[in-house]
């Protein structure tokens, strides 16, 4: 199943908030991702942006040497090291909406789920973490509706990240022909649209249109954005990997392992701010 034929009306909507919030994590200076660099968000890991199953960007296209971090001074660490997306795919969704016992339509998971879209920013030390999700808080375009934080609250497995459930902001904005009228707060903090049917979308001074150039509205829908340092993004992805084998020998043990891992990184994560900071108050 295509992602247009499961989320019908929804899709040009939720592409074009993931590009909008792009381009807003944009006006921070950000590098591209290791072109080897594979870690997942959620699910839909390790597929390719052209068959529209996973949004991989990153905000700034720059010159490889950008990426030789060794080269940087401790002044110049950019606080955003760089940015991954994607919408989820038709199976995940489905798949998470059986597990809440919910039905798997894409009304149903518009209504009660908020995380179509993901944002996931990888930052250089902790407090680059929180000082972009308090950024991202203060943006007149968005409302953070939900805060979660796994830094200061770990998961008994160990996983250390800061969840925002972010709110697109009303605006101004014409509504496509026969296009879902855009979105209102629904059940469980999720959210209710319209009917219609979808058309093709196009780039026009910044904004979404339908060929006929008619603008989307996107008010109301949620997204999700996942803020970590990149020395638990390396530890997530070996997780994500033990999450989804069906079958492995020694699980509990390596799921301790994983675990005295993440409270390793975690030191190493403080150690690594207070390096900093005293090499700057030096």
């Amino acid at each position: 199943m295509t992602f247009s034929d499961y989320y019908g009306d929804y899709y040009p909507l939720l592409k074009k908030a993931e590009a909008d919030l792009l381009e807003l994590i944009g006006s921070y200076q950000v590098r591209k991702p290791p072109a080897d660099y594979t870690s997942d968000l959620g699910a839909d890991s390790g597929r390719d942006a052209l068959d529209g199953s996973m949004g991989q960007q990153a905000v700034d296209s720059v010159d490889d040497s950008t990426i030789d971090s060794a080269a940087d001074s401790i002044e110049d660490t950019q606080p955003i090291i760089y940015v991954k997306s994607r919408i989820k795919s038709p199976e995940s969704m489905v798949e998470k909406l059986k597990r809440s016992g919910l039905a798997t339509d894409a009304d149903s998971a518009m209504r009660t789920m908020h995380d179509a879209v993901g944002i996931r920013i990888i930052c250089s030390f902790l407090d680059n973490v929180y000082q972009v999700a308090d950024w991202l808080g203060q943006q007149e375009g968005y409302e953070v509706v939900e805060r979660k934080d796994y830094i200061a609250y770990p998961k008994p497995n160990g996983y250390r990240s800061l969840h925002l459930i972010l709110r697109v902001k009303s605006k101004e904005e014409k509504q496509p022909q026969g296009e879902a009228a855009g979105f209102a707060a629904g059940e469980n903090g999720g959210t209710e649209s319209g009917e219609g049917k979808s058309a093709a979308i196009t780039k026009d001074g910044g904004a979404a249109t339908t060929g006929s150039g008619r603008l989307i509205k996107t008010d109301g829908l949620l997204v999700e954005v996942q803020l970590r340092t990149i020395a638990i993004d390396f530890w997530a992805a070996l997780e994500h990997q033990m999450k989804y084998k069906h079958s492995i020998s020694n699980e509990r043990m390596i799921r301790e392992e994983l675990k005295h891992c993440a409270d390793e990184i975690a030191s190493v994560d403080m150690s690594m701010q207070t390096i900093r900071d005293a090499i700057r108050e030096a």
